[in-house]
């Protein structure tokens, strides 16, 4: 025998001997549902049983795709499916499955391809945020996931007909579960899609509650008759007669059919066509005590929408957070009018201004007022303390300071403000920065000014181009401050003469500063309407790197290494690192995040509060983990546009219901 051919015969031994150790392998996993589909080989490769099990029987640290043809029964045809296997996939271990269903038009490839569902999915396992889970894209054509017959209804001339229920609930489900380490009963399989897949998660869903615990419609295709209705033609072509009307519409199955415990997320964009629609099915669900959740948030009938959420979706279907009943109110304070000040922990009290002009001192155990003083207009700055005075500006331009105890005014400094909102956002004055007997303060008059904090007397002021509604920060040499216009200024602390500007780039008409910088370490952290976030040298004003984000950014805070901050109509708070501008991690809200995240013990907490009056949207305080922006708990809420405090483990809060609240 040659050297090659003893060679072939060992390479062939080792394939039998790992073949066998395989095949044993999928001994030990049974279902009592039998598929009907069975694998087809292709060219040149390995039976795709043989891929899927070899694949699964060793953990991999990274994610895999495995992409799956079968011959079909119930269709009469070859058809394929995607499998996403998450880090770490080991076939010792049983995982829960989503089955993911694309949009009308798209393919298998859609979720995992132009929508990127697996690399949000991989994060947020990596961080511990959500449990592993096993998701499945399969294809559908465009068939709504129904069983149709040529001629039943009229087909709009872009639809698939077919035994496509039968296909997914008889053979998909099957298959997956005797070929994939999944958890077979119902409690850990779930179904959910986007646009025309959301009818398919809904309808599938509604008429197998025996198999699916969660449902995800998210902007679900589906009708009511009404004028709101989309794709008339798809409509008529599922529901030609009322008897297949009961049977495949959402409305008429959650009507009629005993849904059990399943529990059911939709959702849609404020300006999607399906949202009217879409909330009127969650209203027949909690009509029927159906245990459903409904969100709405900027955004369309689009993919960015879709994968801006993937993150809530995913915590739904998979997340490891049960959100505690544990933090509840135990006091509220009222006042006249909306509050955009964050409260000030003094002693044992909490001082904040409102824009029924008064500035209150109130007992941080009772509730209890202790003092009110009067301004000339409303005060939408934060309050500081100086020794024993507290010190404040007024939306008129009246920078106050006075006494802690009594609330009685010790000093007044008037600037010339023609203008105190720039615009309908504006919800902000400059606050006190204080570096031991001087105040460094902004106003809406263009000016900064130095002033002694015992007196209240000018010791210097410096004239900007534009308002001045960022709060100073200082360094031992100098104060650094944005304007209206977009620029950023470096004043020497001593004299108030200019060292250099940082003009950053307007986003259209968005470019006013009206955020605090962060200082760390000589380097600034600035955030602007023009929808970035830079870092630049506190030295020079050089910059050093930025990231653009999807709207307003709100003011950043930097700890250990990393720049947490809010977003406006992105909806999100942020993690980046310091050092490169490069997102960490991103948590999705309900609502516009207009303030600063307060740290307290490795979480952040905030509110989220959407930007125009007179709207109704979802809001709430929120804390989640720093580390893995992770959502830990969170209440409802009226809009939250101020940075919250912590005192002896109690949150205090301002919202636009004109209270303070006080949470434990």
């Amino acid at each position: 025998m040659s050297k090659e051919e003893t060679l072939m015969l060992k390479l062939l031994s080792l394939l039998i001997v790992f073949t066998l150790v395989i095949l044993t392998g999928c001994e030990a996993k049974q279902t009592d549902l039998l598929p009907l589909a069975t694998p087809m080989p292709t060219s040149g490769k390995l039976a795709p049983e043989l891929i899927i099990t070899a694949s699964a029987s060793i953990a991999n640290l990274n994610s895999k795709i495995d992409d799956i043809e079968i011959a079909s029964e119930a269709l009469q045809r070859k058809i394929s499916f995607n499998v996403y296997l998450p880090p770490g996939y080991d076939a010792g271990k049983q995982y829960p499955v989503l089955y993911s269903m694309y949009g009308y038009g798209g393919t298998r490839n859609y979720i995992f391809g132009s929508m990127g569902l697996d690399q949000v999915t991989d994060r947020l396992i990596k961080a511990g945020s959500i449990n592993p889970l096993i998701i499945v894209s399969p294809d559908y054509g465009n068939s709504f996931g129904v069983n149709t017959k040529p001629g039943q209804g009229v087909n709009p001339g872009s639809v698939d007909e077919g035994s496509y229920e039968d296909y997914l609930i008889k053979e998909l489900i099957p298959y997956v579960d005797s070929h994939y380490s999944t958890a077979p009963a119902k409690e850990s399989r779930y179904i959910g899609g986007f646009s025309m897949g959301g009818y398919a998660a809904l309808f599938l869903g509604f008429s197998h509650p025996e198999l699916f615990s969660k449902i995800g419609g998210h902007s679900a295709s589906i009708w009511d008759y009404s004028v709101n209705d989309e794709y008339a033609g798809q409509r008529d072509w599922l529901y030609p007669t009322e008897a297949l009307r009961n049977l495949r519409d959402p409305f008429r199955l959650a009507d009629t059919r005993s849904l059990g415990s399943v529990q059911v997320y939709l959702d849609a964009g404020e300006s999607d066509g399906l949202a009217v629609v879409d909330e009127k099915l969650y209203n027949l669900l909690k009509a029927k005590q159906i245990p459903a959740e409904w969100h709405t948030s900027p955004g369309g009938h689009a993919t960015s929408y879709w994968s801006s959420h993937f993150e809530d979706y995913l915590n739904f279907y998979s997340g490891k957070t049960k959100i505690p009943a544990t933090h509840q109110e135990i006091w509220k304070f009222q006042t006249d009018g909306r509050i955009s000040s964050t409260p000030l922990v003094y002693n044992d009290s909490l001082i904040f201004g409102s824009d029924d002009h008064k500035l209150y001192s109130v007992n941080e155990s009772s509730g209890q007022a202790q003092w009110s003083f009067e301004a000339d207009s409303s005060i939408r700055s934060n309050p500081q303390s100086s020794g024993d005075l507290i010190i404040f500006q007024s939306n008129a331009g009246t920078v106050y300071a006075v006494n802690a105890t009594s609330g009685k005014r010790k000093w007044s400094f008037a600037t010339t403000v023609q203008q105190g909102e720039q615009d309908q956002w504006d919800y902000y004055d400059s606050s006190a920065s204080i570096d031991k007997d001087t105040v460094y303060i902004g106003s809406a008059d263009h000016n900064v000014y130095a002033l002694n904090a015992l007196s209240g007397t000018e010791i210097w002021h410096y004239k900007a181009s534009g308002a001045v509604k960022s709060t100073p920060v200082y360094d031992d040499n100098s104060v650094y401050f944005g304007d209206w216009e977009g620029s950023l200024y470096a004043l020497d602390k001593k004299t108030g003469v200019k060292q250099w500007t940082f003009a950053t780039e307007p986003n259209g008409r968005h470019k006013a500063i009206q955020s605090t910088p962060a200082l760390h370490d000589g380097v600034i952290y600035l955030a602007g309407r023009n929808f970035k976030l830079y870092a630049i040298l506190a030295s020079s004003g050089k910059q050093l790197w930025e990231l653009t984000t999807p709207a307003w950014v709100a003011s950043p805070i930097y700890v250990n290494g990393v720049i947490y901050v809010g977003n406006s109509n992105g909806n999100f708070v942020e993690a980046v690192d310091a050092k490169s501008g490069i997102s960490i991690w991103k948590f999705f809200t309900k609502g516009n995040v207009l303030s600063a995240p307060l740290f307290d013990k490795d979480q952040l907490i905030f509110g989220s509060g959407y930007a125009y009056e007179g709207t109704q949207n979802e809001d709430y305080l929120y804390t989640i983990d720093a580390a893995s922006g992770q959502l830990t708990w969170k209440i409802s809420t009226d809009k939250i546009h101020s940075a919250a405090a912590i005192n002896h483990d109690v949150i205090y809060y301002t919202g636009f219901d004109q209270a303070l609240h006080a949470i434990k």
